[in-house]
């Protein structure tokens, strides 16, 4: 198996440093990218495919794809799966709506029914236990049949939690949302998103961004570099969402999240009076300085003084 990976003249996995076609691909309607691999949604079947990494069972196909690189030792491995390849426990179902985090996987069909794979830790895939899984597993909502997901339904995902929207725009979430207390095991009501029509929500690591009407709303812990967008004066983190002063009464379309940065769509006449974001130009002089500088000798490191002694014990 180790032998199907492409390597390139330094020995490294093969890299693509520009956009290709996905081979195996055709009539995608939908794409979404975890840690390291990619599901697509595809044609009017709402057919299911993944491909990348399979360690904890996030590609669907009913393995993780382990095996021993040393025949003399321990040695484990998961061989990726490079072509993208049906998921054959959803063949059976038009799916929808997809969402991958880190390692796992959400989808909702047109029954309106959740289906979870992959990684199983801190309960995200809503099963009531921390078990991956291999292949789509249906999640039970409270409600059963009465509360199924509209086909307008919103779905994300982050590191360890799954956020899906239900009967009348209700927002439920399983896993871990924090970065202390309790894990939900199976999927509970957000009742801070309580009458919220939302559009988009988007996850980092363990913070949240959501649009809906005329208002963006963020919350989170951990936010270090200003992804919450409350601004320079306003809290680096939030337990409960809050609104985006800076986003008030403007329409925003779509949501996005990296793990330190946030991604608005707005409509363009309400974006004409926010600011521009220009990069600044590369000085050549200024790249160049510190390589010149790193030739010359180093500097003497300052002598060191005499060792104290401890003192003595009484």
């Amino acid at each position: 198996p180790a032998a199907s990976r492409k390597k390139n003249a330094k020995g490294e996995e093969d890299c693509r440093l520009v956009p290709i076609q996905s081979a195996g691909i055709a009539k995608a309607t939908s794409v979404s990218c975890g840690a390291e691999f990619t599901a697509w949604i595809c044609g009017d079947d709402g057919s299911v495919y993944t491909a990348g990494l399979p360690q904890y069972g996030q590609l669907g196909h009913g393995t993780d794809h382990e095996y021993n690189q040393a025949a003399s030792s321990v040695k484990i491995a998961y061989d990726p799966q490079p072509m993208p390849r049906h998921v054959a426990g959803l063949a059976d179902v038009k799916t929808l709506k997809l969402a991958c985090g880190q390692n796992h996987v959400v989808a909702v069909d047109a029954n309106g029914k959740i289906w979870t794979w992959g990684n199983g830790g801190y309960g995200r895939l809503g099963h009531k236990v921390q078990k991956d899984e291999f292949a789509p597993r249906m999640v039970d909502i409270q409600g059963g049949d009465r509360n199924a997901c509209p086909p307008d339904c919103v779905v994300a995902a982050s590191q360890t939690s799954t956020w899906v929207s239900a009967l009348q725009g209700q927002m439920y979430v399983f896993g871990k949302i924090k970065t202390s207390g309790d894990n939900h095991m199976y999927p509970v009501p957000f009742m801070d998103l309580q009458g919220w029509n939302l559009r988009s929500i988007a996850c980092g690591s363990t913070t949240f961004v959501a649009c809906g009407e005329d208002q963006s709303i963020a919350w989170g812990q951990g936010a270090g570099c200003g992804e919450l967008g409350y601004g320079s004066a306003g809290p680096k983190s939030s337990a409960n969402p809050k609104l985006i002063d800076s986003l008030a009464g403007k329409m925003v379309r779509q949501v996005a999240m990296g793990l330190g940065h946030s991604l608005f769509l707005i409509d363009a006449e309400d974006a004409a009076d926010l600011p521009v974001y220009t990069p600044a130009e590369l000085d050549p002089a200024a790249a160049v300085a510190p390589v010149t500088a790193a030739k010359g000798k180093r500097k003497p490191a300052p002598a060191k003084g005499p060792k104290k002694k401890a003192p003595k014990k009484k």
